[in-house]
């Protein structure tokens, strides 16, 4: 489910941050992530960098993850020593194929 109301669409699903204030570097305002069943939870991951969330429900997992990006944008806003990078292609293969994974 997107921020602003929206249906889930499934694997590649964005979102709008709320209340994004004025950082230093330029904040995306959405980010793409892709989500996957593993046993009874959902695991959503964020392709721009590489922050992943959980919880019982997709929706769950979607909120966990935003409150992971809004996290890191502080620290990274305010520590000059913090590395953020996209998911490599590897990585994202890794994620979608591991044991137990459903891809939705």
């Amino acid at each position: 489910m997107s921020s602003n109301g929206g249906a889930s669409n499934g694997v590649n699903e964005k979102f709008n941050l709320t209340n994004v204030e004025q950082y230093r570097v330029k904040v995306m305002d959405f980010f793409t992530t892709v989500l996957r069943q593993s046993g009874t939870h959902w695991v959503a991951l964020c392709l721009e960098n590489e922050l992943v969330g959980q919880g019982i429900t997709k929706e769950d997992a979607i909120k966990k993850l935003k409150e992971a990006i809004e996290s890191f944008e502080d620290v990274y806003n305010t520590e000059s020593d913090i590395y953020s990078s996209p998911i490599s292609i590897t990585e994202l293969h890794e994620f979608l194929t591991m044991e137990g994974s459903g891809v939705r």
